[in-house]
């Protein structure tokens, strides 16, 4: 069956089969290397996010009972 394809089209069909080749496995590198650093940048900023909110609760906390036994506090007095 290739004896009877022009040199040409032999030409063609096994450069466009090393290009696809090529290209498929470029974007499949690329497309991991990208996926590790956002998924890495994402869980980095739900770290810092995380963080922030909890000093927030333990700081909005920590005013709350404040403000309660002052309050207990002024009742007593």
């Amino acid at each position: 069956m290739l004896n009877k394809i022009r040199i040409r089209h032999k030409l063609l069909i096994s450069y466009s089969i090393v290009l696809i080749l090529s290209i498929s496995i470029g974007s499949s590198f690329i497309y991991i290397v990208v996926r590790d650093q956002i998924t890495a940048g994402l869980e980095s900023e739900l770290q810092n996010t995380t963080t922030a909110i909890l000093n927030m609760v333990k700081t909005a906390a920590a005013v709350s009972i404040k403000n309660h036994l002052r309050a207990v506090a002024e009742k007593k007095s």
